[in-house]
């Protein structure tokens, strides 16, 4: 195509040629994706935060049944021959339950 055919097609190359809108529109998305990558960093900071709370609550209110539970276990363990045998299936259904646990975990 050539500007000879169209004496105004050169100046409107030139008019379009001057104006920055894709510059606007790229900064504008530059922007906007920035705000929500720390919008999502700021989700992750207060998950972690819920997160290791709801730990510490839960540890404090666990420990004490803990404390209560193996002196139960120990009872069963030394109290008999099939004690053994016991604990180990309740060891193994412990690595069960956190290779369990560990599998529901979200990736990041």
């Amino acid at each position: 195509m050539s500007d000879e055919l169209d004496p105004g097609l050169r100046r409107l190359f030139a008019e379009t040629a001057e104006a920055s809108a894709d510059e606007a529109f790229v900064q504008g998305v530059a922007d906007r994706t920035g705000r929500e990558r720390r919008l999502r960093l700021l989700v992750r900071i207060m998950l972690a935060m819920a997160a290791v709370a709801l730990l510490v609550l839960f540890a404090t209110a666990l420990a004490p049944m803990l404390e209560a539970a193996v002196g139960w276990v120990t009872v069963l363990v030394t109290s008999s021959p099939m004690g053994w045998a016991t604990g180990l299936a309740l060891i193994l259904a412990s690595v069960i339950c956190v290779r369990t646990l560990a599998l529901l975990r979200p990736a990041n």
